[in-house]
């Protein structure tokens, strides 16, 4: 909003009450509208003498929120800018207070526009990292994240990505819940993470079309021997990660069909099988009927993409979750001069954009997966950064990770979030030797209010651990010192 040529700023005052008035006493309601209306002037809130954090340490020796009244709007005419923020922080204060909004509410702001009001609850996130009862500090401007710590609110669609807040509807959902809260809590937590790259398994079978610069990973063109050896990797992985409360990062582009099927029956398998299973699939077809798929009439005689990169959430009961198709394309490395002096073009992944990125609620936080590039793809990460996820899950398949760890570190104190991001290369060395350890391509985590450092591998495994017990005892120790 704001006062653009021909708008007042009597006319956008207006706006804003109008919107309060038809609230009423519906807080979310008045959450969102207080919210979208600040967010335009965040500008003009930075110039307040009072910062945000001194509104809402004022706003908490204010009575609580009620309702829109008449009291409330004369309180709002004196000083809109400043009292809207106060209201925020008041209205935060009264539902922290008594938590009765859901995870997520879908609303309207003082624009129209549809957008969701989240409520934090990023546990994992804050047990991991240091000084945990702060909110989000990473925007050096004043932020809303300041007046209204536990409150966030998310465009329904941002960059043309649709946000959905699920639930799964598996039955075996109620179980993961049941695991994931036994992980988190208490002095000794159970819950870990295991980041396994497979190591060098499973990377044949990449296919390039001659008459455009694009490829794919095709299963069927895949070595047998190396998809035999992904099978017993995959399935080692899946022995390796079980425990009572652990979570199983597959990197991306490492299962064939077959390769899935392994997976999915060694953990039904398994005595104590991961609680989450975060697996990324070979390229396939798209289909005609996917939401996803364009019409070729609209793109006139333009190439179209004819692939899918996806990755699966599988549970403890070897039932899918839920899945991600990858929002952003990639462009292997650009190849040198021929022998002529021509430059080549770099070849560029084949597949179909995704249009949606899902969150999903749970014990430790809202969970998202999002592929690799996504992870800093400049129109993903803005869609990231407004989705209310604070826990990112990043299968991955690059020659090296320095984007996505500059992207993310930055991404996790914004988000009070944690990332974990599987990691390969996806070039074999030809004198044999493998890369996955290596500091430039390594699986790593970020976590809000703690540097980024190389993660320890483990002993017996392409893999690296992270145990959240490991963490909170660090932050005991360092209390007590």
């Amino acid at each position: 909003m704001g006062t653009d040529k021909g708008t007042t700023a009597a006319d956008d005052v207006r706006a804003l009450l109008d919107g309060l008035d038809r609230a009423a006493d519906d807080r979310v309601a008045i959450v969102a509208i207080l919210w979208t209306w600040l967010e335009h002037h965040l500008l003009h809130l930075g110039s307040l003498l009072e910062k945000p954090l001194v509104i809402r340490a004022k706003a908490l020796d204010e009575p609580d929120f009620v309702r829109f009244d008449e009291d409330e709007r004369a309180r709002l005419m004196a000083a809109p800018l400043r009292n809207a923020a106060e209201l925020l922080a008041r209205i935060e204060i009264t539902l922290t207070r008594d938590q009765p909004i859901e995870s997520a509410t879908e609303a309207v702001g003082v624009d129209g526009s549809e957008v969701f009001v989240m409520w934090r609850r990023p546990r994992l996130a804050t047990r991991a990292g240091n000084d945990a009862d702060r909110p989000p500090e990473a925007d050096e401007h004043p932020s809303l994240s300041a007046l209204a710590p536990r409150l966030v609110v998310c465009p329904t669609v941002h960059r043309d990505i649709e946000l959905h807040v699920i639930r799964p509807g598996s039955d075996g959902w109620v179980a993961v819940e049941a695991l994931l809260e036994q992980g988190v809590v208490g002095a000794d937590p159970t819950l870990s993470v295991h980041l396994d790259t497979l190591g060098d398994a499973g990377l044949s079978g990449w296919l390039e079309r001659e008459d455009v610069e694009v490829g794919w990973f095709d299963a069927a063109a895949m070595d047998p021997e190396d998809e035999r050896i992904c099978h017993d990797s995959a399935v080692a992985a899946v022995e390796a990660a079980s425990g009572p409360a652990s979570l199983l990062v597959l990197p991306e582009l490492c299962a064939t069909p077959r390769t899935l099927d392994a997976v999915t029956a060694a953990i039904v398998a398994a005595d104590e099988a991961p609680a989450l299973t975060f697996v990324g699939l070979r390229h396939r077809p798209i289909a005609a009927s996917e939401p996803s798929a364009i019409e070729p009439e609209l793109l006139g005689d333009a190439v179209l993409a004819t692939h899918v990169n996806e990755a699966v959430v599988i549970g403890p009961d070897g039932e899918p979750l839920w899945s991600h198709v990858k929002l952003s394309c990639a462009q292997g490395p650009q190849p040198r001069l021929l022998s002529d002096g021509t430059q080549p073009l770099a070849a560029t992944e084949d597949i179909v954009l995704g249009r949606t990125l899902q969150v999903v609620p749970s014990p430790i936080g809202t969970i998202a997966v999002v592929i690799c590039l996504d992870s800093f793809a400049d129109h993903v990460r803005d869609r990231l950064a407004r989705s209310g996820a604070d826990v990112l899950i990043v299968p991955s398949l690059s020659p090296r990770v320095h984007r996505h760890r500059d992207s993310l570190q930055h991404l996790v104190q914004r988000l009070w979030a944690i990332a974990f991001v599987c990691n390969r290369d996806f070039a074999v060395p030809s004198d044999g030797t493998t890369t996955w350890d290596e500091e430039h391509n390594r699986s790593f985590w970020a976590i809000q209010r703690k540097r980024l450092r190389p993660p320890t591998r483990a002993d017996d495994r392409p893999a690296f651990i992270f145990r959240l017990a490991d963490h909170v005892r660090s932050q005991t120790s360092n209390a007590q010192v």
